[in-house]
């Protein structure tokens, strides 16, 4: 388990705030990259990254997390460079179109943490969750 870099108090009410009441992405609650065990840009990374900032932001434990792990698994493999040839999705969490990620920073193509950031926040308020999330995908083969 990896230490928290906010204070349990602070940690709660950033919690109890919604990531979209943010006007600014820089300021939602961030994981450390200082924390990291792995490389910024690789895998291991982003998926460190989307564990973190989903605890973070909204509680999400353990059985939310896999859920997203293997619905991200499906959509992009984890790469943040993956774009779908016939549709034109992207990233992470395959935005179509892409340029909806924009809305967490100008930096959406590159940057696994706005595309994680964006999808985090998709996610919660389209499905509530990423087990029900997973569950969509399960019967759609898309979320």
């Amino acid at each position: 388990m990896s230490k928290s870099f906010i204070a349990p108090a602070v940690a709660v009410c950033l919690l109890a705030a919604p990531a979209a009441a943010h006007a600014n992405t820089r300021d939602l609650p961030r994981p450390s990259r200082s924390e990291a065990p792995a490389r910024f840009g690789t895998i291991a990374y982003s998926q460190w990254y989307a564990k973190e900032a989903s605890a973070i932001r909204y509680g999400w434990g353990p059985r939310q997390y896999r859920a997203l792990k293997t619905l991200w698994f499906h959509e992009s493999s984890w790469n943040h460079k993956a774009v779908n040839p016939s549709s034109g999705a992207w990233g992470i969490p395959q935005s179509l179109p892409a340029r909806k990620m924009r809305t967490h920073g100008s930096d959406y193509k590159t940057n696994p943490e706005t595309q994680i950031d964006w999808g985090l926040d998709y996610i919660k308020s389209r499905y509530g969750s990423p087990v029900k999330a997973w569950a969509f995908w399960q019967r759609h083969h898309w979320y």
